[in-house]
């Protein structure tokens, strides 16, 4: 038999936002490249707390789309629920990329009105805990 790889182990901490400021933590996929693409959404205050959580159906579209509607998505539903002061966290370095060099491709602002959306007030019934400031987790890859 072949020697078993040994896992990395890597020590996350997650960091509350400052006063006043709402987290976003959103992340889009599509199944396929393209395929069938969602996004999801959950916003946090700097007390931790769950402000909401939202899903997006897409439609079909390429991941890099589906990450980029996913911020345009909390964008207005943060502007909807008045927050002005947003931390987005985003796994698509890509999609920050792009918007931190105003290359968006624009067209796409419309196509998420298509998309199905759940909003939650409070804590998604799927999510029994969320992560606490101050406390170490792993990560296994």
């Amino acid at each position: 038999m072949p020697p078993v790889a040994a896992f990395l182990i890597k020590e996350c901490k997650w960091i509350p936002p400052p006063p006043e400021t709402i987290m976003i933590c959103y992340d889009g996929a599509s199944r396929g490249n393209p395929g069938n693409g969602g996004a999801s959404v959950i916003f946090r205050d700097s007390e931790c707390a769950c402000l909401g959580a939202l899903s997006a159906g897409l439609g079909f579209s390429t991941n890099f789309s589906t990450e980029i509607l996913a911020i345009i998505i909390v964008l207005h539903q943060a502007a909807e629920r008045g927050w002005r002061k947003v931390w987005i966290v985003s796994d698509s370095a890509a999609a920050i990329k792009a918007f931190n060099h105003d290359n968006i491709p624009w067209f796409m602002k419309a196509k998420w009105q298509n998309g199905t959306k759940e909003v939650y007030v409070g804590r998604h019934p799927m999510l029994p805990g969320l992560e606490l400031p101050d406390t170490s987790y792993f990560r296994f890859s």
